[in-house]
């Protein structure tokens, strides 16, 4: 393995690193999983909003 000298140790290390990028997988990825969350919390309240007056129906006996 070869050495590094100290000089270049010092200049590799006051590089500044860029940000990565992001590949069109990730985003993609990213979107598809947003659009899971969203779309089951919407159709979980919707399933609570029209079970909720149907279950207090039931348990209320007429006259």
């Amino acid at each position: 393995m070869a050495k590094i000298k100290p000089k270049a140790l010092l200049a590799q290390s006051k590089l500044k690193k860029g940000p990565t990028q992001v590949g069109v997988s990730k985003i993609i990825t990213y979107v598809v999983l947003g659009v899971l969350v969203v779309s089951s919390v919407y159709y979980a309240y919707q399933y609570w909003q029209n079970k909720g007056p149907a279950v207090a129906a039931e348990g209320v006996v007429g006259n």
